[in-house]
């Protein structure tokens, strides 16, 4: 027996549409409830329809009920260029649920490969960093607006999921309910909700993914307790895992990133290279990590156009005309998302073709991996500047630091042709099924039961990666049960 996932494409039987008995009233009560002048003034949507976060004049965040009659009442918006669905795409922890909003044209306006361009859009994976799902509501309606009001090129389908962790929106906690880093999950895919968007990966094959955060400026018990803040507007960094296929990475760094930063910059607001996170005057700086249970760069390695979007989260200790400046915050994130879009629509033609051809690799290629990828010196640049501010008196002040900008792939493996799984099968049936690999199911001449996945098969390099002890990706040493008796082998041949 042989399970195969499906490729799902929008609207895809993957997706629940959310039901449609109460869009009317929820459209009208919407339309008395949230305040117009809350909006900004350049949206001609103002009039029409404002975010719980707009109609509070930036002084409330969007509550859960608010946010999903919100998505629910866009699904009403007057769109004649446009369809727009209420997706529910997965549960919490907590049995709080999970939406996502597709956005596409009735008529689609295609590149010039005849694809449509497909973007993922998440907000929210940290539940203590809200401007990014408060800015994906707003946007939503402002992509409506610009479409139907405008006529904007719209030859892109969207796919938005503003808030991916809602119990830690909820909660105001960064982790999911169950304490899980959800941007990290992406290996073991222990989460329902990790779980979800790994499964938007799957079946809507996204050409390009903005992943949005933002990074505290007071960070309290480390940077902070030497008196200094990080000093930054908007950091971007992409899918930088050698894994990734290459012609797509070097298009993706050596175009694609210079154009976003060069745009925003002309916008009036600071962008880099995201540097990681500065916790000490005297550490190494870095870029975004390698591993591929980070989500960024799980999408890559999909094959996707797929970026870290990280704007300031200014400190509690501020005085902002809204609460911790969340109005100013929001307008940055708007405008990062609108001008990565502008460059990826730009691209698009580019973007399909490589992406297209990423998922659809060589057999023999689809086995070379790489395990231990680490960063390195560039020679040419040993240090960087960055700048910081004191904590006390707000100076800002360049420090010098140690840098490793270069990224080691190490040496090339080849991987084996298949894993055959020998104990813990229903752990594995499952994980298998969430990463959406296909697998076989067996019995040995002693009647031993196994399961067994190809790693030249749809998302099968991700085997390697997961499973090889010496990758430092691997998933063995985080499994939820003793390891002791694991019995999995690989098949060389």
């Amino acid at each position: 027996m042989k399970h195969i996932p499906k490729r799902i494409l929008v609207p895809g039987a993957g997706f629940r549409l959310v039901g449609a008995a109460r869009l009317a009233v929820v459209f009208l009560g919407l339309l008395v409830c949230f305040a117009p002048h809350a909006a900004p003034a350049s949206d001609r949507t103002a009039g029409l329809l404002s975010t719980p976060l707009e109609a509070s004049a930036f002084q409330r965040l969007t509550m859960e009920a608010e946010r999903s009659e919100y998505l629910r009442a866009l699904t009403q918006y007057p769109a004649k260029r446009l369809t727009v669905q209420l997706q529910a795409i997965g549960e919490t922890v907590q049995k709080r649920p999970m939406e996502a909003l597709l956005v596409q044209a009735r008529d689609p306006q295609e590149d010039a490969s005849g694809v449509p361009l497909r973007v993922l859009l998440l907000g929210g994976q940290h539940g203590n960093e809200v401007s990014g799902s408060e800015a994906l509501l707003i946007f939503a309606r402002q992509w409506l607006t610009r479409v139907e009001t405008d006529g904007s090129p719209f030859a892109m389908t969207l796919l938005i999921v503003p808030a991916v962790n809602p119990d830690g929106i909820a909660n105001k906690r960064r982790v999911n309910a169950q304490g899980v880093n959800l941007s990290t999950d992406y290996g073991l895919l222990q989460a329902p909700e990790s779980t979800a968007i790994n499964r938007l990966l799957v079946e809507f094959q996204p050409h390009v993914v903005l992943d949005i955060h933002e990074s505290a400026l007071l960070k309290k018990k480390t940077l902070g307790a030497e008196g200094w803040l990080t000093d930054f507007e908007a950091q971007f960094e992409y899918a930088n895992n050698p894994n990734v296929n290459g012609d797509l990475k070097t298009f993706t760094s050596d175009v694609l990133l210079p154009a976003i930063l060069k745009n925003v910059e002309s916008k009036g607001l600071a962008a880099h290279r995201y540097f990681g996170e500065i916790t000490r005057t005297d550490q190494v700086v870095q870029h975004g990590g390698l591993s591929a249970h980070n989500f960024r760069n799980k999408a890559g390695i999909h094959g996707a156009v797929s970026f870290l979007l990280e704007n300031r989260l200014d400190p509690s200790i501020g005085v902002y005309p809204t609460p911790r400046n969340i109005r100013e915050r929001v307008e940055k994130q708007l405008l990062s998302i609108d001008v990565f879009l502008s460059v990826c629509q730009a691209h698009a033609a580019q973007i399909v073709a490589l992406t297209e051809s990423a998922r659809n690799f060589g057999a023999q290629e689809s086995r070379k991996v790489f395990l231990q990828p680490e960063y390195g010196i560039l020679p040419a640049q040993p240090t960087i500047d960055i700048a910081l501010r004191r904590l006390e008196s707000n100076e800002k002040v360049m420090h010098r630091f140690r840098y490793r900008g270069a990224i080691i792939a190490g040496p090339a493996s080849m991987a084996p042709k298949r894993y055959v799984f020998m104990s813990h099968i229903g752990f594995f049936r499952q994980w298998l099924v969430k990463q959406g690999i296909p697998f076989a199911e067996g019995a040995s001449p002693e009647q031993a039961p196994y399961v067994t996945a190809e790693v030249n098969s749809v998302n099968g390099r991700f085997l390697p990666l997961f499973l090889e002890p010496a990758s430092a990706s691997s998933i063995l040493g985080r499994l939820p049960f003793d390891t002791e008796g694991l019995k999995v082998l690989s098949d060389p041949r």
